[in-house]
């Protein structure tokens, strides 16, 4: 698993909206999975899970068509965290969490880009995410900055 971990915030983050985490990755196997998390990181070190998505890589390029992928090859993706509307605090870090697997979350991936009804013996992928100037990998938050706060309760009764 990797984990990135931003500095403490100076000032609140206001995340409202769709999350995202854009990665360049490859992988030894012809299949397997991407998992990014989402979590908020407490100054004691607790993280909350906000969000999670999952890309199986043999539909990156959607469910209409399988398309395998070759090993060693790097691929951009794009995993779609949904949505969500927190603030992270003063003090807070914002954590995400790439892994290959979340079972028993997600079904399991056995890297053979065969029917997943009828894989058997899994195959062992070697996964890595690149991250430089050639291979921007990015996560992206939709910024509220300064959001209005409105008393929808008086409205609602």
């Amino acid at each position: 698993m990797l984990v990135f971990t931003s500095d403490p915030l100076s000032k609140p983050l206001n995340v409202v909206g769709l999350l995202t985490a854009e990665l360049y990755v490859s992988t030894t196997a012809v299949d397997t999975d991407f998992v990014a998390r989402l979590s908020d990181v407490a100054p004691d070190g607790y993280a909350q899970r906000l969000n999670a998505g999952i890309l199986r890589l043999r539909n990156r390029e959607g469910y209409e068509q399988i398309k395998l992928v070759e090993p060693g090859a790097v691929v951009k993706i794009a995993i779609d965290m949904w949505a969500t509307g927190h603030q992270f605090q003063p003090g807070h870090r914002v954590r995400l969490d790439v892994t290959s697997s979340a079972f028993p979350t997600w079904a399991p991936n056995y890297n053979t880009g065969s029917s997943v009804w009828e894989e058997t013996t899994p195959v062992i992928a070697e996964q890595t995410v690149y991250h430089s100037t050639q291979y921007p990998s990015r996560l992206i938050l939709p910024e509220l900055p300064e959001p209005k706060f409105v008393d929808a309760w008086a409205e609602s009764r």
